[in-house]
């Protein structure tokens, strides 16, 4: 039961590294679009 809660816990992780780097990448393409 714990490592399934770890792995759980894991996926949940990995899922919100991906939101957190989709973000950065928008954020960053925003504005180089707003430079050029």
């Amino acid at each position: 039961m714990v490592w399934q809660n770890f792995e759980v816990k894991r996926l949940n992780d990995e899922r919100k590294a991906a939101l957190v780097v989709d973000y950065v990448a928008t954020v960053i393409k925003c504005k180089t679009d707003a430079f050029l």
